[in-house]
């Protein structure tokens, strides 16, 4: 661990030279991919392991979702009050704790045996990673320029797919024989990010502990707005899904496939290893042509990639499908980040991006429940029609987003 904390250190140290030297905010984007990867192995981890949960527990796949659920619900619950708070008490405090409190309750995950106690912890992770979302996105929104905050943004997202990557690479070539020796390498990289973010991150601007009483009106004046409203619903739809297919297309492939975990693990690693490229992409598209191409575009894919899993075969055919999952799923998210951020003012934004977050985490609260009880009940040909009718709406919900594309700099007069 001293050997890798000392590789951070040096790198943030070389982030933050060049910082200082060419303007460009290094140091703040490198220690906003790294949280993303600590909040992000902790949480990902479980989907590739969920058969060997089951076995462990003899428990059905409607159960199995629970461990993400009983997630997702407190990671939601915290999207909008960090979004507040962070204006009155600054954005550090609540991105240490969220690297720091994900990768503790990891750790302790190692030693519980019963399944009741595994759900208990995985509740108060969420409610301490749910803390990092409000408060990176704000910063990074913050610190970039107009004309380059779609690469920022999609380049600070990185840290999410990298540790995908990770999670693949580690199931597929680390076979344990205890899954909760898993657990335990999810730790490591919230406890180096926690303790840098403490001794060497500084408060970008000190009104950010400033308060002002009239923001709750102004937020509610910002949902509101079509534009937004949609992009929430946006949210809902399209993660319902696509929580259902993360946590569950692993188990697709052992139980309907009758590969090993290992052998899912590297097929989906195509996926994880092609979604570190789509926020650089999203964010080029977006910062060239606006949001609207990104988003059509992934809101296409994601409704192939429902229809396409169930019919292909396995082989070259499925790792074309997840690199189309992972490379185009992935840029639509982070483009209505920059969509939001066009309209909303600052000491707003981080409660509206956090209302769109929430309403994400929200339907990947229920996501892995629906979707566990449709396979125990009706198979994984339900399963796949399910995500493909929720797709198509979103896929509606962008095109009457563009209709209003026109409104968007009166929208941010309204603010």
């Amino acid at each position: 661990m001293t050997l890798c904390l000392c590789c951070v250190e040096a790198i943030m140290n070389s982030l933050e030279r060049r910082e200082l030297n060419k303007g460009f905010p290094y140091f703040i984007i490198g220690i906003v991919i790294f949280g993303w990867i600590a909040i992000s192995l902790p949480r990902m981890i479980f989907p590739p392991i969920l058969p060997l949960i089951e076995k462990t527990y003899g428990i059905p796949h409607a159960q199995a979702g629970l461990l993400m659920s009983a997630y997702m619900l407190p990671y939601a619950s915290m999207q909008i009050p960090t979004g507040f708070l962070i204006e009155r008490f600054g954005k550090k405090r609540f991105m240490a704790a969220s690297a720091l409190g994900s990768a503790i309750l990891a750790f302790f995950m190692y030693f519980v045996s019963k399944f009741e106690y595994l759900l208990l912890l995985r509740f108060i992770q969420g409610l301490l990673s749910g803390m990092w979302y409000s408060s990176s996105t704000t910063l990074v929104t913050s610190v970039a320029e107009e004309k380059n905050r779609g690469k920022i943004v999609g380049l600070s997202m990185m840290g999410g797919p990298i540790s995908t990557i990770a999670i693949n690479l580690i199931v597929g070539l680390l076979p344990f024989s205890d899954w909760r020796n898993y657990l335990l390498l999810s730790a490591l990289p919230g406890l180096i990010c926690g303790f840098l973010i403490i001794l060497r991150f500084k408060e970008e601007n000190k009104k950010d502990t400033e308060y002002n009483p009239m923001t709750k009106d102004l937020y509610i004046k910002a949902i509101k707005i079509p534009i937004i409203f949609l992009a929430l619903l946006f949210s809902f739809t399209s993660s319902l899904a696509g929580w259902g297919l993360q946590t569950f297309v692993p188990t697709y492939l052992v139980s309907a496939r009758e590969v090993t975990v290992s052998e899912a693990s590297l097929t989906l690693f195509f996926a994880s290893a092609s979604s570190v490229f789509a926020g650089l992409t999203g964010g080029f598209l977006t910062d060239r042509f606006n949001v609207w191409l990104p988003a059509i575009a992934s809101a296409i894919a994601m409704c192939s990639v429902s229809f396409l899993i169930p019919i292909s075969p396995l082989g070259v055919s499925m790792i074309v499908v997840f690199i189309i999952w992972g490379l185009m799923g992935g840029m639509g998210g982070q483009v209505f980040v920059v969509l939001i951020s066009q309209i909303v003012p600052l000491r707003i934004r981080g409660a509206v991006l956090g209302s769109y977050n929430f309403m994400g985490f929200v339907s990947a609260t229920i996501g892995p429940v629906i979707f566990g009880y449709v396979a125990d009940a009706w198979g994984f040909t339900l399963f796949f029609q399910l995500a493909l009718a929720l797709q198509a709406c979103g896929l509606v919900l962008v095109v009457l987003m563009m209709k209003l594309r026109h409104n968007i700099e009166a929208y941010s007069k309204l603010l």
